[in-house]
C-alpha cells in the first residue's frame, strides 16, 4: 500500500556530504549523464580522506528517480507529484506518498528522472513527455519544467500504459452494452470516443480494437504511442513537432496504404479536417478519442474544430454539423473509467444533431 503521511514531513538528513554531492550531481547532469554511487564515494574519499560520507547514501537513493513507483499497489493508474509536500497517487482511492527528498534536492530529482527517460528537459525545452519501463509496467511521464510556474518549482505527472486490453465488461457495461460495442467494432461503424482527460478513453479505445478481424490492416495515428492494439497488420506512425510530420499530414499518408481501418489517438486540432474528409468519402472503421463533456457535445466540439481549422469562411457552421452528423456514426461517452452513455447518430436539425441513445448508465435511463 502507499504510505500516508501527514503535512508535516520528516526531514531527510543534512550533513556535509550532502551540499558537495549536490554540486557534483549538478555537474554530472550538465554533461548529459547520472552519477554514480561509487563515483561520489570515491570523488569524497580523495578530496576528505579523513571524513566519513555520513548520509551519502540514504542521500543518494533519494535521488533515484523510481522511489516514486517503489510502494506504489497494483491499482494505481496516474501520480501527481507538486511538491515534496503533495505527492498524490490515484487508483481505486486518492492517497498521499512519502517523500524522502529534501526541498532543495526536488528540482535535481525531476532533472534525474528527465535524465534517465532520455528527455531533453531545460528552459528552452520546458514541457515534455516521454516513456518509462519500470519493473514490467509503463508509464507515461509528463514533466513542467520551474521556468514555467511562478513558484519556480518543476512538476512530474506519470500516467500507466496498460499493456494490455483490459474487457469491455470493465467499463461498466451490461450483457446488451458489450454485444452492442463490439458489434460498432466488427462491422466497421466510424465513432467517436468522448470524455474528460484520465476518464479512461485510450484505455477504452484500446479493448475496443481486441474486438476486431485480425486480418485488418490498421493504420495507428498518434502523438505519443499509449494505444495498445493486438492487430499483426498494424502501421503506426508517430507525430513529431517537425513539418510533415504532424497528424495531419499522416492522415495525407493513411490514405494511400489501403486501410482497413484508420485509429486517430486524439482529435484536438487540424487534423480533424482530413479525418473527417476520410469519413466522407467512404473509410470506414476509423475511430478516434475527443475531449468533451457529453455525447452530444463531442459533435458539437468536433464541428466547431473543423471550422477553426479548416481556415474556410465561407463555409457555415450548420454546413460542417451536417457533414459530421452524416459521417460519424456513433458516440461512446466515457466519464471515471465507465461508459455512461452510447447514442446512435441519424443527422442534424439546424444546429443541433439529431440522434438515439442506444445505451446507456440506469441513472441516464430515468
Amino acid at each position: 500500500m502507499l504510505a500516508l503521511f501527514k503535512e508535516t514531513q520528516v526531514a531527510p538528513l543534512v550533513t556535509p556530504v550532502i551540499p558537495w554531492a549536490r554540486a557534483l550531481w549538478r555537474k554530472a547532469l550538465d554533461k548529459g549523464r547520472v552519477p554514480q554511487l561509487l563515483e561520489l564515494q570515491m570523488n569524497w574519499s580523495q578530496e576528505f580522506p579523513d571524513q566519513p560520507a555520513i548520509g551519502l547514501e540514504e542521500w543518494f537513493s533519494s535521488l533515484q528517480p523510481d522511489w516514486v513507483l517503489q510502494s506504489v499497489s497494483p491499482d494505481i493508474r496516474e501520480i501527481f507529484c507538486h511538491h515534496p509536500a503533495l505527492i498524490e497517487a490515484l487508483g481505486n482511492i486518492r492517497t498521499r506518498v512519502l517523500c524522502p527528498l529534501h526541498e532543495d534536492d526536488w528540482e535535481l530529482w525531476v532533472e534525474t528522472l528527465a535524465a534517465t527517460i532520455g528527455l531533453e528537459f531545460n528552459f528552452t525545452h520546458p514541457c515534455g513527455s516521454a516513456h518509462w519501463k519500470h519493473k514490467g509496467t509503463e508509464w507515461r511521464v509528463t514533466l513542467l519544467h520551474g521556468s514555467v510556474a511562478p513558484q519556480g518549482r518543476p512538476k512530474v505527472f506519470l500516467r500507466q500504459l496498460a499493456s494490455q486490453a483490459y474487457p469491455l465488461q470493465n467499463f461498466g457495461l451490461d450483457e446488451v452494452g458489450v454485444e452492442l460495442l463490439a458489434n460498432l467494432v466488427t462491422e466497421k461503424e466510424n465513432l467517436l470516443i468522448a470524455g474528460a482527460t484520465g476518464s479512461g478513453k485510450t484505455s477504452l479505445l484500446s479493448s475496443m480494437l481486441a474486438q476486431m478481424d485480425e486480418s485488418d490492416h490498421v493504420v495507428m495515428l498518434e502523438d505519443t504511442h499509449e494505444i495498445t492494439c493486438p492487430a499483426p497488420r498494424l502501421t503506426r506512425m508517430l507525430s513529431a513537432k517537425q513539418a510533415g510530420r504532424g497528424l495531419n499530414d499522416y492522415l495525407a499518408h493513411a490514405l494511400r496504404l489501403s486501410p482497413d481501418r484508420i485509429i486517430l489517438g486524439e482529435m484536438r486540432s487540424h487534423e480533424v479536417v482530413p479525418y473527417l474528409l476520410a469519413m466522407n468519402t467512404g473509410h470506414r472503421g476509423l475511430m478516434s478519442t475527443l475531449h468533451a463533456s457529453s455525447a452530444v457535445d463531442a459533435l458539437l466540439r468536433v464541428a466547431q474544430l473543423f471550422v477553426l481549422a479548416s481556415g474556410q469562411k465561407d463555409i457555415s457552421y450548420q454546413e460542417v454539423l451536417r457533414l459530421v452528423s452524416r459521417n460519424v456514426g456513433f458516440v461512446v461517452f466515457v466519464e471515471e473509467r465507465k461508459i455512461q452513455q452510447i447514442i446512435k447518430v441519424y443527422g442534424h436539425d439546424s444546429d443541433q444533431p439529431i440522434y438515439d441513445v442506444m445505451w446507456a448508465t440506469p441513472h441516464d435511463k430515468e
